[in-house]
């Protein structure tokens, strides 16, 4: 994508009539997909436990929280991973937008996000919550469906939508 904007040129003098001659930036931002070629397995996510178990093979660390979306297919297998943010030892800002640019890139039909609780406590907090109910009102904009919101310590895990939150 590029934005243009003009910006005043102070290298020129002005014009003897007051204009102030103008130079034009461009800023450019790039996206990325990358194409990996035809995958020999495939992950099918049947529930929060397959959910939770690939999860954790792709957290970078469990020092600090992380956040995670899987695309998946319309069979839900996995087609696709982003490691949306990174935070703290007790908390990760996300932005719902970060969340769906990958997922459209990648051409998934729904999605299952989670994080990760350093603490080992998988207990779900308010901002879970009401970020849960954000992802999932914003996904349905979108034609999308959140599957599942999974909350994984090193042991054990919660599921969202069996609690009845999704």
């Amino acid at each position: 994508m590029t934005y243009s904007l003009a910006t005043p040129n102070l290298d020129q003098k002005p014009d003897p009539i007051g204009i102030q001659p103008m130079m034009k930036t461009t800023f450019v931002r790039e996206v990325r997909a990358v194409y990996r070629g035809p995958r020999r397995t495939t992950t099918k996510v049947r529930g929060a436990s397959d959910a939770a178990q690939f999860i954790r093979r792709v957290l970078p660390d469990n020092s600090r929280e992380h956040f995670v979306v899987l695309h998946l297919d319309a069979a839900h297998q996995v087609i696709g991973y982003a490691v949306t943010a990174t935070g703290a030892a007790n908390f990760c800002q996300v932005h719902p937008r970060e969340i769906f640019q990958g997922a459209i890139l990648a051409g998934a039909v729904a999605l299952v996000v989670a994080h990760n609780h350093p603490s080992g406590d998988t207990t779900p907090s308010r901002e879970d919550k009401a970020m849960t109910t954000r992802l999932k009102d914003g996904a349905q904009l979108l034609g999308l469906k959140i599957l599942d919101h999974v909350i994984v310590a090193d042991v054990g895990y919660h599921s969202l939508y069996d609690e009845g939150t999704l």
